[in-house]
């Protein structure tokens, strides 16, 4: 198939979040097994590259005069809106330009920012859309500060849902709260493959950090909606227990209603600030060794989307401990390839924590986590994406799936 991407990340541009390596996972596999795959991605740069055989068109939303008369017209306040609006008419004028000479089977973007919304209107191409998070639930869950750009943002989210036909979406969780409250229907539940993508392992920033040390590990931005101040209201207790152990949290602050959470879990566990560790966010290739040398992981997510760290974390054959409901425990089975705990309570986090700690019987979990990740292999998950993509082109999905 000839498919184009339309995205608001791609690996291409930086230190790559959950948007970028799904999509730099599946577009890279289809390459590699015959198909041609465009990505269209937002960019601060112009221009075309190669990437893992993938073609990437980067989209610098063009600060016009007309973008600076709107920012001045609208006080700077809507300064996300209007960026997001210019990248969604980039990028329609970019897959109008690509498709004079390449016929697109199908376009695949993303609901996120709405990027792809006019190309769906404009161009006569099928088009599915992943849906990778619900800011309804995600705001108020982040405790994000709230002003009129993220308002609007998440209004333009909701008319894409209502607007468009088509999505699919990596957890069933997500799905029946989206469905529930929008009045959609979503056609597919497909989660996002995993597999190892880097074997040039670099462990310089572990030996630089971690070498030698016993510690538990989260990794992803550090916002309310994955847990984080959760796990900082676990840890005193857990350390005070444990002499010699660590946390370490890689991932970007985020700025929300209760304050930096970065600020939050220091005060938190104030009397063990030399055993808290923050890095930044890090290339695969450095970031497997720190999760493979980690005693587990903790993820304590309120709400998620089948998060990559857990897919990676299971896929090294970590022990995890994951939340109920939250799509975590649609990868790991409680007692068996990881653990689950309540989400949003800390003392059964504690508790858990200090089990894990304590058991004799890792090896077992771990060895059940490889055999887990097995149902989320590319070969499987790929092709049924790669089938509902056909369906799509060819107008035949809906009538067999009636």
């Amino acid at each position: 198939m000839n498919i184009c991407v339309i995205t608001t990340e791609y690996v291409t541009e930086g230190p790559a979040g959950g948007i970028a390596n799904q999509f730099h996972r599946i577009s890279r596999w289809m390459v590699s097994h015959g198909h041609s795959v465009h990505v269209v991605t937002y960019s601060l740069a112009i221009g075309t590259i190669l990437c893992d055989g993938v073609t990437v068109h980067r989209c610098a939303p063009q600060r016009t005069k007309l973008f600076h008369i709107l920012n001045t017209l609208t006080l700077r306040r809507l300064t996300g809106t209007i960026t997001y609006l210019m990248y969604m008419h980039s990028a329609y004028v970019k897959v109008r330009q690509l498709s004079r000479n390449t016929h697109f089977d199908i376009i695949n973007s993303v609901v996120f920012r709405g990027c792809g919304l006019l190309t769906y209107i404009l161009l006569r191409i099928p088009h599915v859309m992943m849906i990778t998070s619900y800011r309804p639930v995600w705001d108020p869950i982040q405790k994000m500060l709230s002003n009129v750009d993220g308002k609007i943002l998440e209004l333009l989210e909701k008319l894409v849902l209502h607007v468009c036909n088509n999505f699919y979406i990596p957890s069933r969780a997500l799905k029946i709260l989206i469905e529930k409250r929008e009045g959609i229907t979503i056609d597919e539940v497909i989660p996002t493959p995993f597999y190892i993508e880097t074997t040039n392992s670099d462990t310089a920033v572990y030996e630089r950090f971690l070498k030698d040390k016993r510690y538990i590990l989260n990794v992803g931005r550090f916002q309310t909606h994955k847990g984080v101040h959760i796990l900082a209201d676990a840890l005193p207790s857990v350390l005070a227990q444990h002499t010699e152990l660590y946390a370490v949290f890689i991932g970007k602050d985020a700025l929300t209603q209760i304050g930096s959470m970065k600020a939050y879990i220091l005060k938190a566990c104030a009397s063990f600030k030399d055993r808290i560790i923050f890095l930044d966010p890090m290339p695969h290739n450095q970031l497997y060794p720190i999760m493979q040398k980690a005693l587990f992981l903790a993820l304590p997510s309120l709400m998620d989307n089948l998060p990559n760290v857990i897919l990676e974390a299971v896929g090294l054959g970590k022990v995890v401990i994951g939340t109920a409901g939250t799509s975590l425990d649609e990868v790991i089975i409680d007692g068996k390839s990881g653990f689950i705990v309540p989400p949003g309570n800390a003392l059964a986090l504690c508790d858990k924590i200090n089990e894990v700690l304590n058991i004799s019987y890792a090896d077992r979990i771990e060895r059940n986590a490889r055999e887990e990740i097995k149902l989320f292999c590319p070969e499987t998950l790929i092709n049924k994406l790669l089938l509902y993509f056909s369906e799509i082109a060819e107008g035949t999905y809906k009538t067999r799936h009636k």
